[in-house]
C-alpha cells in the first residue's frame, strides 16, 4: 500500500512538474503564499515577485516573458527575467491572437477594447468599444 501512495505521488509530482515546465514558468521560482496572496522567491529564498497578487498564471502565454497577475479583479503582467511588474493590474481582460497586429495583446478596460505591447505600453488606448481584426481573407474576427 506505502508503495502504491508513493508512486501515486511521485507520478503527480511529474505531472504537476511537467505541466509548469510547458507553462514556461522559470524553474528555480517557488511559489509562496501569505495573508493570503500569491508571490515567487527563488531556491534561496530571495524574494522575486512579492506576495501581493490574487493569483499569478499564464507564464509566456501572452509574452514569452511574462505572466498574467491579477489583483482586486483587475489583470496586469509581470517580467519572467526579474519578477518586476510589466503592467500593473488594470485591465478586466486581455486576449492574444496570431489575428492580433504586431503580436499586441488586446485589453479590456472599462468596457472599452485596445492594445498593449509585451512591454506593457498601451499603444492603442483602450477608448473603442468593439475592434474586430480583418482576416487575409476578408473576414473579420
Amino acid at each position: 500500500m506505502r508503495n502504491i501512495f508513493i508512486t501515486t505521488l511521485v507520478i503527480l509530482s511529474s505531472a504537476v512538474g511537467a505541466q509548469e515546465k510547458s507553462n514556461n514558468k522559470p524553474e528555480n521560482w517557488i511559489k509562496v503564499e501569505k495573508d493570503g496572496f500569491t508571490g515567487y522567491i527563488d531556491e534561496f529564498g530571495q524574494e522575486i515577485v512579492p506576495a501581493i497578487y490574487d493569483d499569478i498564471t499564464d507564464f509566456g502565454i501572452y509574452c514569452p516573458d511574462t505572466a498574467v497577475v491579477e489583483k482586486d479583479g483587475f489583470i496586469g503582467l509581470i517580467s519572467l527575467i526579474d519578477g518586476n511588474q510589466v503592467c500593473k493590474p488594470q485591465y478586466e481582460s486581455m486576449n492574444t491572437s496570431d489575428k492580433n497586429p504586431n503580436g499586441w495583446i488586446m485589453v479590456e478596460k472599462d468596457g472599452f477594447y485596445g492594445f498593449i505591447d509585451c512591454n506593457g505600453q498601451e499603444v492603442v488606448k483602450p477608448i473603442y468599444s468593439n475592434i474586430e481584426i480583418a482576416t487575409e481573407n476578408g473576414t473579420e474576427q
